[in-house]
């Protein structure tokens, strides 16, 4: 059952024992309902509210929080990958497979944040770009000359 069918579920059920009970106080007679119990039922009913009222206060603020997390952490990932796109820039034209791999991962997790896409794939699309297209090994950032050194994601 989805969360959307059992939220009805509970709200009919709801709708219908209070149509229940409304439809049974009219069948019971008038010397079973003193003063006294129409006070305790109406206290019992303002309970009832504030309980209500402080659970679903409690769900709109954790559902906040947790929205507001949600929105920090792709802040710092756009944030993050625009300033690795713009080292990358920097190192010139040996990056470009880099930049491109990236811009695909970023469009992955974009379309996996908003529903268009099934799940973000465990490969990385980097990992094949990091690896030398000569022997297919890693290179070492230090072996390597200074301007040809990988950005610290591709170091081994």
């Amino acid at each position: 059952m989805t969360s959307i069918s059992i939220s009805v579920a509970v709200g009919v059920a709801t709708f219908g024992l209070g149509m229940l009970g409304l439809y049974l106080k009219r069948l019971l007679p008038a010397r079973h309902m003193p003063t006294g119990s129409k006070e305790m039922i109406g206290a019992i009913m303002g309970l009832v509210s504030l309980l209500l009222a402080l659970v679903l206060g409690t769900l709109v603020g954790s559902a906040w929080g947790f929205f507001a997390s949600q929105k920090a952490n792709i802040e710092t990932l756009c944030a993050r990958s625009l300033e690795l796109d713009l080292a990358f820039r920097q190192y010139g034209l040996e990056t470009q497979p880099l930049r491109e791999a990236l811009r695909a991962s970023m469009t992955g997790v974009y379309d996996a944040i908003w529903g268009n896409a099934p799940r973000i794939s465990s490969n990385s699309t980097l990992a094949p770009i990091c690896r030398d297209s000569r022997n297919g090994t890693k290179r070492s950032p230090r072996s390597a000359p200074i301007r040809q050194r990988r950005p610290s994601c591709c170091r081994p």
